[in-house]
């Protein structure tokens, strides 16, 4: 364990926290600091415990309470595919796929999923969650094609 000496406080408060204030006071002026979320003239800023009170309001509004990353793996050849998703509480009242996308192996391309081709049928890849288990299903070939989902939840 290491002690902390009055000769180690100083040096942290004269080459960390000063050098840090001076700068920001030269920066900008305590009059520019404003207690409301409403600043509509340039040059000034929330002050903190209003920013910070902002951050947590908009935190709970998140339209999600979790989400769970889904490796889907090689999407099928001209097949159906069923993989499981875990992690899905049981009191969840709605869940659905909240993205999905596929990436080609050799060249990088990422499409999104469900991909629909306006030109080809048989090109589609079709992506369906259902209880506990995404299906993804094909008409072509896209084997050289790995997916992802994010599978969203509310409570």
């Amino acid at each position: 364990m290491k002690i902390i000496t009055t000769n180690l406080l100083n040096r942290f408060w004269n080459h960390g926290i000063k050098p840090i204030k001076e700068e920001l006071t030269g920066k900008l002026s305590a009059s520019k600091v404003v207690e409301s979320p409403n600043i509509t003239e340039s040059g000034f800023v929330m002050d903190g415990k209003t920013a910070s009170e902002q951050i947590a309001e908009l935190n709970g509004k998140t339209y999600a309470d979790g989400y769970i990353f889904v490796e889907l793996g090689a999407v099928p050849n001209k097949n159906v595919k069923n993989i499981d998703v875990i992690g899905i509480p049981s009191n969840a009242k709605h869940v659905w796929i909240d993205a999905a996308w596929a990436k080609k192996s050799t060249s990088g391309l990422i499409i999104p999923l469900p991909y629909v081709d306006t030109t080809s049928t048989t090109d589609c890849i079709r992506i369906v969650l259902y209880t506990g288990r995404i299906q993804i299903s094909t008409a072509g070939d896209w084997s050289y094609y790995n997916a992802w989902a994010v599978v969203a939840y509310k409570l």
